[in-house]
């Protein structure tokens, strides 16, 4: 049964249309310190997310280049360099997928939230995908459901729709 709704949702989600505006997906990494000019490993805490998926790991490198990884359910979930020179981009992969460049932006640096885009996850469809896709293939039991719950439900918008949407009046009698 569950291989079936993962079929029958990888259709819908493959069904958008292909001239969508890429998608961008939040993120919010906590680091144990800010990065500075000074070559340095900082920690990703607790808490921190990527693409709606709660995320750990480290930073190795200076507020302008180094290496990201983060987990997700202590599996692997993004490793890639990153260089920041008017914008920062991202090289590495996904979820499981090339992402060369993502375009990282932010307030500040990746202590503050942001948002990601790459032409890897054009849509909020081809971004559930591909982590449905590597949750599988990785996670087992309740962790995948709460990666799955978690990016499902998150709000990821397309470049040109940066509000939030307005909450709808409950209609239950």
């Amino acid at each position: 049964m569950r291989h079936v709704f993962l079929g029958i949702f990888l259709v819908a989600a493959l069904a958008l249309p292909a001239f969508a505006e890429p998608s961008a997906l939040p993120f919010a990494l906590t680091l144990a310190s800010p990065l500075g000019s000074k070559w340095a490993k900082d920690e990703v805490r607790s808490g921190s997310t990527f693409g709606g998926v709660t995320v750990t790991g480290n930073i190795i490198g200076t507020s302008t280049k180094g290496t990201i990884t983060l987990y997700a359910g202590g599996r692997l979930f993004l490793l890639g360099r990153y260089v920041c020179a008017g914008g920062c981009n991202l090289n590495g992969a996904v979820a499981g997928k090339s992402v060369n460049p993502m375009r990282l932006t932010s307030g500040g640096w990746l202590s503050d939230s942001g948002n990601a885009v790459s032409a890897a996850f054009p849509t909020r469809g081809a971004w559930v995908a591909a982590v449905t896709e590597w949750a599988n293939a990785n996670l087992t039991g309740a962790q995948r459901a709460q990666v799955l719950s978690s990016v499902k439900s998150d709000k990821i918008q397309t470049m040109s729709k940066t509000t939030t949407p307005k909450a709808q009046p409950d209609t239950k009698p």
